[in-house]
């Protein structure tokens, strides 16, 4: 391109930038404006999902692209624009700039116009004023038909990538408490059938049932998560009746692409679920899977009490900070009393008691046995629930029988593939302790594609960036988490880690002092502190914290571990194997760690750690050795 052609292209891009079409959007103008000045520039490699969110979209480090979709939704939205003015404003300029889908890359091409000659025959032939009418009238009705082609086009054409959905619960109308879970019970059944539709994203329940408390509406939830399309409505029961109204939106274009409403005898609530199901299939062009309606009838053959239990149950679990997994495994236990033969009870029970017991560090036994009776029942009651198998799994990784946990989990997603939870207990339990640190990176940022409101899944992201040595990327992770507004809030053991390992250890000191006075009685931040200042040369210190926590051996459980820890970072190795092999030797669960946590990298020269890695079955990360301990871009 000659400088001549250069200066056409920068007029054009002003005429454009001042329009009326682009006169509202800033965000737009500073688009456009980066991808033509630097593809003048000839800095075309500079046009990619991660530079234009961090320099366009202000988006931090942590940006990932593969989470945020704000780049693939505001390069859609800015074609549209740009369209918008070619047709209208811009009719008559002869240059064009376009880009085109799955491209940042702007195109820059010459057109022919049409010659006026035949407008200037016609306007001696009649009035000027008949001319401007006729001209009114032909507009109009062009208007109006390219409206409906835009919208009719734009309402059912497929999106960019993998069509993406926002089921809302639906809002009951029905009186009395016996009915009062229709309403979930309607989302329940959509999102779970929908999410075993490969290519399909749908946003997880758990993220619904926080954006619906959140008081935005529908359309800004959705935007919110760069989703194409809603699905809401109503649900009413009188006597033997059910009527549902539901509809669809087309988040882009806010407008409805669908709406019906179906009236049927109660008892046959699964064929209006399995009806509107496809009715919604067919709007976004996927199919369901063949087995839909059987999944659907196993997940609702049980008693309404038993159902709604197990309902409030879930949405108790998707509360994780605030007591939820205690509340839920009291309500999945009351629906297997009203149906003892409820497979999905079963599996979420023993999610309940795996959480719990790992919350024990392995102390409590009972929960273990408990936990692993409620699996084995779930999947004895129904082998193609993703949940059990996925529930099997997680026991079959606390015996470190890999082999099996692995299989368990990719039958679990098989059968679900949209499962948020599944993707990220695949990823933490399973894939991460053995090495396989980049397929636990795509679980875990699809288990936050699909649940992007669990604030759980973004920490383990964070700490999957420290066991993949990029320490500065979760430090960053963290610190988007928190936005900086709780200084307060105690330190997330991953962060004050990866500060260790960058060599900034004493910006978490005084985070890690106020925990300490907050809960002198906690041996995590006891620990913690006493690495942090073994890491920052106060040895002294961290041997009388060492010390103390031995001492308190006789009156309370103190993990190995993390005695373990204050060793290594004093630098006694010796001391620090010895207190890994008691974790070994007593199976505490987070001792499967080991094999990827960087803080155990002085060790790993050392045979005697490497034969406890080989006890726990992970001796495949001693000869596939982990990224060295430097930061990866």
């Amino acid at each position: 391109m000659d400088d001549a052609q250069r200066q056409r292209v920068v007029e054009q891009l002003d005429r454009i930038l001042s329009s009326n079409t682009f006169s509202g959007s800033d965000r737009h103008r500073r688009f456009l404006s980066f991808i033509v000045e630097e593809t003048l520039k000839g800095d075309t490699d500079k046009l990619n999902e991660f530079v234009l969110g961090f320099e366009v979209f202000n988006r931090g480090e942590s940006f990932d692209p593969r989470v945020d979709s704000i780049v693939r939704v505001e390069a859609r939205r800015l074609r549209e624009r740009l369209k918008k003015y070619y047709e209208e404003e811009g009719c008559q300029d002869s240059l064009l700039i376009t880009f085109r889908p799955r491209s940042f890359v702007p195109h820059f091409e010459t057109r022919e116009l049409k010659p006026e000659g035949s407008g200037r025959r016609l306007a001696k032939l009649v009035s000027r004023r008949t001319l401007i009418l006729i001209g009114v009238a032909i507009l109009a009705a062009a208007v109006t038909a390219v409206s409906i082609l835009v919208w009719r086009r734009m309402s059912t054409r497929p999106l960019e990538g993998p069509p993406s959905i926002l089921v809302m619960p639906f809002q009951n109308l029905s009186s009395g408490e016996d009915k009062a879970h229709l309403g979930e019970s309607m989302d329940d059944a959509l999102i779970t059938g929908l999410a075993r539709i490969r290519g399909l994203r749908v946003i997880s329940r758990g993220s619904v049932i926080q954006l619906s408390e959140s008081g935005q509406s529908p359309i800004e939830m959705a935007a919110s998560l760069g989703v194409d399309y809603i699905v809401d409505g109503t649900i009413l029961i009188r006597e033997d009746r059910v009527r549902i109204s539901a509809k669809m939106t087309n988040v882009h274009t806010q407008s409805y692409i669908w709406a019906h409403s179906y009236e049927r005898d109660a008892k046959k609530l699964i064929d209006v679920e399995q009806e509107l199901a496809e009715a919604i299939a067919s709007q976004i062009r996927v199919a369901l899977a063949p087995d839909f309606r059987q999944r659907l009838e196993r997940r609702r053959a049980t008693t309404r009490e038993a159902y709604a239990a197990f309902l409030k149950g879930q949405y108790f679990w998707y509360r994780f900070g605030e007591g939820g997994v205690e509340k839920s495994l009291v309500l999945f236990e009351k629906a297997i009393k009203e149906d003892p033969n409820y497979a999905p009870a079963w599996a979420w029970l023993s999610q309940s008691y795996h959480v719990l017991y790992l919350h024990s560090d392995g102390q409590d036994a009972d929960l273990l046995k408990k936990g692993r009776m409620a699996a084995e029942k779930a999947l004895a009651l129904d082998s193609d629930l993703a949940e059990a198998q996925a529930a099997v799994a997680a026991y079959a990784a606390l015996d470190w029988d890999w082999e099996r946990a692995d299989q368990g989990f990719v039958r679990a997603l098989d059968l679900n593939p949209g499962w948020a939870h599944g993707h990220a207990m695949y990823a933490a339990i399973c894939l991460t302790p053995t090495g396989r640190l980049d397929e636990a990176l795509r679980h875990t940022l699809r288990a936050i594609e699909l649940d992007p409101m669990n604030q759980a899944f973004r920490i383990m992201l964070a700490r999957l960036m420290y066991e993949r040595r990029e320490f500065k990327r979760s430090v960053a992770e963290f610190d988007d988490i928190t936005g900086g507004r709780d200084a307060n809030a105690p330190p997330i053991p991953v962060y004050v880690l990866a500060l260790a390992q960058l060599g900034q250890a004493e910006k978490a000191l005084p985070k890690l002092r106020s925990m300490r006075d907050a809960h002198p009685d906690s041996v995590m931040a006891a620990a913690q502190l006493g690495y942090v200042l073994a890491r920052t040369g106060a040895k002294d210190k961290a041997r009388e914290i060492l010390n103390t926590m031995k001492a308190q051996r006789s009156k309370t459980y103190v993990s190995p571990l993390q005695i373990a820890l204050i060793s290594i970072g004093i630098g006694d190795f010796t001391s620090a194997i010895d207190e890994i092999r008691m974790a070994v030797d007593a199976r505490i669960p987070t001792v499967i760690e080991i094999g990827v946590d960087p803080v155990y990298d002085p060790l790993r020269p050392d045979p005697r750690f490497a034969e406890l890695v080989r006890r726990i079955g992970l001796g495949r990360i001693l000869d596939n050795p982990l990224p060295p301990a430097r930061e990866r871009r």
